[in-house]
């Protein structure tokens, strides 16, 4: 797991990911002090997106799926693209992968199948209103 939020003075917020959230939230985990660091951290600047990503992933899993998508697409409207780093040197692989927005089953968990690996992920997020493709991120 990557480090929490703990100042608005950082530069760009650790994005956590699905995959974290998810076992963190089957370890019984509470989540709402996270999902409060985020929404502040959120609230204070205009670049949030990876905050506003796991927010939609925080309230889906707390039972509010329809202001977690409400954060999906707050994020969407801040950015495309979402970067997983490898977790291993060298990288061996950089993987682009085309999701949609939707809850949590709506797309294949490829992040399941990458993290702690060295394969290096972006998911370019395509919206259903998208008149032409966004440009697909470097890969192999």
């Amino acid at each position: 797991m990557t480090e929490t939020v703990t100042t608005p003075q950082q530069t760009a917020v650790p994005w956590i990911g699905l995959p974290d959230l998810l076992r963190m939230s089957m370890k019984g985990i509470d989540l709402a002090p996270l999902g409060s660091r985020l929404i502040e951290y959120a609230r204070q600047r205009s670049d949030a997106a990876e905050a506003m990503l796991d927010l939609s992933i925080i309230f889906q899993l707390r039972g509010n799926p329809a202001f977690g998508l409400a954060m999906q697409r707050e994020a969407l409207n801040i950015r495309r693209v979402f970067s997983f780093p490898a977790h291993r040197e060298p990288v061996s692989l950089r993987l682009a992968v085309i999701v949609g927005p939707g809850d949590m089953m709506a797309n294949s968990p490829v992040e399941f199948l990458v993290q702690n690996s060295p394969v290096a992920t972006d998911l370019l997020w395509i919206l259903p209103e998208d008149e032409q493709m966004p440009p697909v991120p470097p890969h192999d």
